[in-house]
């Protein structure tokens, strides 16, 4: 057989298997998926306020700290429908606040997480959840919660009127839904203020302690004081 004709039936064969191969790829699905997938996560918000020092956020590396070494969700990637947690820090005990959205039905949970901390490293010693159950019922309470502010609330670092002070406690609020994940803190003061957005979140935490019989944080703080 001619050597030439063998090489053009070669060349021939190698040529459709190339555009075989080429079409294959520019219908295959999971390359659509892909595309989806990548535009959804571009669509994702993300809002972690920075200090008016630019460096990191501490509030958000802690939360984010805690919820991995307590086993928390973790919910700063979304959660469907909505997600709020409130952080309740104090020298060695955190309580965690959860209310979670789904199917049209909220739940509530408690988590305590007893935990030590030496100077960098954090470790948790103990956690104990339960079921919340608010005195007037997690649906009142959770329309309460939201008309009060929770979901809304600036973070405090845009307060340019308000000073966080370094040695009260801190109030942490993280928001999750499927478009979106927020983080804001307010540091508790030591006496009322006339600035709405703190007098919000005092009002929130007085309406917890309430409800819940869970101590706000300006009262444990002042009740430490005496």
């Amino acid at each position: 057989m001619d050597i030439r004709k063998i090489k053009q039936k070669i060349s021939f064969l190698i040529s459709l298997i190339l555009l075989f191969l080429l079409v294959n790829s520019c219908n295959n699905p999971d390359k659509q998926v892909n595309s989806t997938n990548e535009k959804t996560n571009q669509d994702f918000i993300k809002i972690i306020p920075k200090p008016r020092n630019g460096l990191i956020n501490p509030f958000y590396e802690r939360a984010k700290e805690y919820s991995i070494k307590a086993g928390l969700n973790i919910i700063e990637d979304g959660f469907d429908s909505i997600f709020i947690r409130i952080w309740y820090p104090n020298i060695d005990t955190i309580r965690v606040l959860d209310f979670k959205k789904k199917y049209s039905i909220w739940a509530g949970e408690l988590n305590v997480i007893v935990y030590d901390q030496r100077g960098d490293s954090t470790r948790i010693i103990n956690k104990i959840s339960g079921r919340i159950f608010p005195k007037s019922g997690l649906p009142f309470f959770i329309d309460s919660i939201i008309s009060k502010g929770i979901t809304t609330l600036p973070d405090s670092w845009d307060l340019p009127v308000y000073s966080l002070s370094t040695h009260s406690y801190f109030l942490y609020v993280e928001i999750a839904t499927t478009t979106k994940y927020r983080i804001y803190t307010y540091g508790i003061p030591y006496e009322p203020t006339g600035i709405r957005e703190v007098a919000s979140i005092m009002d929130i935490m007085k309406f917890i302690e309430t409800e819940l019989g869970i101590l706000s944080l300006d009262k444990y703080y002042f009740l430490k004081l005496k």
